[in-house]
């Protein structure tokens, strides 16, 4: 009960960050239209960081666009490591290039070494399929 509590307070900030017109807000929780990719991005924020990342990595194996803004977020604001590695996986299985410049300002930020370093290869990896995608 808690994460659906939870999961509709951040909605709502988004919706009411979006409407005051201070950032594009990303897809609403409304807008997710398949109710199992809705369970998976409410999973993002559970306690149980193996729950999170298994979240992480069903996203990322099923292409889920809707799921790149909150994808995004864990890959900044998680509290574990290796959570932000496992959320950058998964957008590069996505593919949504434009994630690129936010990852690579996490690589250069963030506070953990191996973050940093497996950031900077996955955003560098995106950034040349993206090279060849367009030639």
């Amino acid at each position: 009960m808690k994460r659906i509590a939870l999961f509709v307070a951040v909605a709502l900030l988004v919706v009411v960050v979006g409407i005051s017109g201070a950032v594009t807000p990303g897809p609403t929780p409304e807008k997710v239209l398949n109710k199992d990719v809705a369970k998976l991005v409410a999973a993002l924020n559970n306690d149980n960081l193996e729950k999170r990342a298994a979240a992480a990595e069903k996203l990322g194996e099923k292409c889920c666009k809707d799921a790149v803004p909150y994808l995004v977020k864990m890959m900044k604001e998680d509290q574990v490591s290796s959570a932000r590695i496992v959320a950058a996986n998964a957008l590069a299985k996505i593919g949504d290039y434009s994630v690129i410049p936010a990852m690579v300002e996490q690589a250069k930020q963030d506070k953990n070494k191996t973050v940093r370093y497996a950031l900077g290869a996955i955003a560098k990896q995106m950034a040349q399929n993206k090279e060849e995608s367009s030639s």
